[in-house]
């Protein structure tokens, strides 16, 4: 996944890490990047001077006891039922962190592109898949798919990364992926679904925190009909949003290539 991720980005053990440096107002402004720098920074490097920070907050015992996150295999399972991987398709993934999902759909396609902002996820990832030689490693900026050429994959996933972005950001890799993506191409997405009791409990979780002492970053919930939105207004069809659990899972499919979505360049 994007930010705040102890094991990873995109590895769905941690979610929610949150900093605040004291006498920093910057740390409440840096961009997305940055920000997810700060933090995974942090959770790699020694203790640090409590004279620096005001707090290094991990919210995931609490998250994590009200949510289920997938394994690999069982969002592999989503991927194929949605989207679905067939063994001549290039697939790229959006956070793929140290490859927990990228191990078990890399053995099944052609290629497999994994895009993390973090230099050094991406380096446990190759460790992780050093026996495949169909692994490619993309550093992004957090923001796009900056280095993807147009049309050139068949699958997008992004799994356990919206609940760390802003919801531009969530529009723009959606965008994004209908810019990389081959006609006919498939993209599946999920979130933490607030109308679920799972999710409502998150959002209670987080706004019991004082507006004046909030981490600069929070678990972000999202609704169903939003991200069919993001969906839709990207141009994708056949969109395919479901809600059995606590998350959000859709899908759709890039039919007309003659469309541009907005993109952040």
């Amino acid at each position: 996944m994007l930010p705040s991720r102890d094991a990873g980005v995109g590895d769905g053990v941690a979610v929610g890490v949150g900093v605040c440096a004291c006498n920093s107002p910057a740390a409440t402004t840096v961009n997305a990047k940055a920000k997810q720098k700060l933090i995974r920074g942090l959770l790699k490097t020694p203790p640090i001077d409590g004279s620096r920070l005001k707090r290094v907050l991990f919210v995931k015992p609490k998250i994590l006891s009200m949510l289920k996150i997938s394994t690999g295999e069982e969002t592999l399972r989503f991927l194929q039922d949605s989207a679905g991987i067939g063994n001549d398709d290039i697939v790229l993934e959006i956070g793929c962190g140290i490859g927990r999902v990228g191990k078990v759909v890399a053995p099944l396609c052609r290629k497999w592109i994994g895009c993390d902002v973090a230099s050094n996820m991406l380096s446990l990832t190759a460790e992780r898949l050093k026996d495949l030689s169909n692994v490619e490693l993309l550093e992004i900026s957090g923001y796009n798919l900056s280095g993807v050429a147009d049309a050139s994959v068949d699958v997008v996933y992004c799994t356990v990364v919206f609940m760390h972005l802003e919801s531009w950001d969530r529009y723009n890799y959606i965008a994004e992926g209908f810019r990389v993506l081959r006609p006919r191409g498939r993209i599946y997405v999920d979130n933490i679904n607030l109308c679920s009791d799972g999710g409502w409990k998150v959002f209670e979780t987080h706004r019991a925190f004082s507006p004046t002492n909030r981490p600069p970053h929070m678990t972000q919930n999202s609704t169903p009909q939003e991200i069919e939105t993001y969906l839709a207004r990207a141009g994708f069809s056949g969109v395919r949003v479901s809600t059995d659990d606590d998350w959000i899972r859709a899908s759709g499919i890039k039919r007309n290539s003659s469309k541009t979505a907005n993109t952040l360049q």
